[in-house]
Order: C-alpha cells, then sequence, then structure tokens
C-alpha cells in the first residue's frame, strides 16, 4: 500500500511544495516566481494522488488570485504616486 500523504490546509501544502520544489516555493523568506509549466511537474510528481491534485490546484488558484491583487494594489499605489 502507498503511503498516503494528508495536507487539509493550504499551509501544509505548501510546506509539502517546498519540500518538492525548494526553488519555486518557500515557507519563509521572499516569495518566488512561479516556473513556467509547473503544474505539469507537479502534476507528474502527484498523479497517484488525486485528492492532493484537487486541493493543490485550490490552492494554486488562491496563490495567483493573491497575486494578483497584490499586483493590482502595488500599480495601483504607484498610479496615484505618479498624479
Amino acid at each position: 500500500m502507498v503511503n498516503q500523504i494528508k495536507l487539509t490546509n493550504n499551509k501544509d501544502i505548501i510546506s509539502f511544495l517546498a519540500n518538492l520544489f525548494p526553488n519555486c516555493f518557500t515557507i519563509n523568506g521572499e516569495v518566488r516566481p512561479l516556473k513556467i509549466g509547473i503544474l505539469q511537474d507537479i502534476a507528474v510528481v502527484l498523479t497517484q494522488k488525486k485528492k492532493l491534485l484537487v486541493k493543490l490546484a485550490c490552492v494554486m488558484l488562491y496563490v495567483c488570485i493573491l497575486l494578483a491583487y497584490a499586483t493590482y494594489l502595488l500599480l495601483k499605489n504607484v498610479q496615484n504616486a505618479l498624479i
């Protein structure tokens, strides 16, 4: 029987990803840009963990939304500074 990893929240999943892909994910420190094709790399590693893939997709969506929102706020602040 294959060992199953139980990850129940976003921090656990990010920690798991940081262990698998230390060049893309980190828990502490500076945020790193995601590698193009990272989802395919992760899918290859996690092919037998279907429930985890669904949770991972949710976390990746969450991270992308946060990055988009942070970018929006940064651009808005820059725009306001220029006015």
